[in-house]
């Protein structure tokens, strides 16, 4: 009975092993697979007035009109209790967009909006020219921004837009 004991402890030690070094199987080795980076990874953060806005959903992209690209980022963050139509958006637009150039300005070289959506009202902020208003770019898709925006409506109805990070994967 020992020696049935220490020979399935031994056949259960190495069938472990051999599971363990396994490699995946791959039902279709000859298509070459894409990139699998997780679309939710990265991050687009700031603080709105000293509260975090974190994004849940973000996206990043180069287009091309007539020869002249533009990067636009985007990022929301949707409500704690998860109602329709309640979140929060940013949207940070830069024309003439060049990989060579590091420091765009709000207001002049690139647009910053920041909407606050519940239910039927939204409020949308624009952000305004100013020496700390800016997106500094490090990588199409990775950088850091800081900005004051103004209520399009109610023009002094203003907020600090501070810490802005963002890392986006292509």
């Amino acid at each position: 009975m020992r020696k049935f004991i220490q020979f399935f402890a031994l056949l259960l030690t190495f069938s472990t092993l051999l599971v363990s070094c396994q490699k995946e199987y791959d039902s279709t080795p000859d298509i070459e697979k894409g990139n699998n980076e997780n679309p939710l990874s990265g991050h687009l953060t700031f603080d709105v007035d000293g509260f975090l806005f974190k994004s849940e959903s973000k996206s990043a992209a180069i287009t091309e009109v007539d020869g002249v690209k533009s990067l636009v980022l985007s990022g929301t963050k949707y409500a704690d209790n998860k109602l329709p139509g309640v979140f929060e958006q940013i949207v940070i637009i830069i024309n003439n967009y060049n990989p060579d150039v590091k420091r765009y300005d709000f207001g002049s070289t690139a647009q910053l909006s920041y909407s606050r959506v519940d239910g039927g009202s939204t409020m949308i902020y624009v952000g305004q020219p100013g020496e700390n208003n800016f997106i500094f770019i490090d990588g199409a898709f990775k950088g850091y921004f800081n900005g004051v925006v103004k209520n399009s409506t109610f023009g002094n109805d203003k907020l600090v837009i501070s810490n802005g990070s963002f890392e986006i994967p292509r």
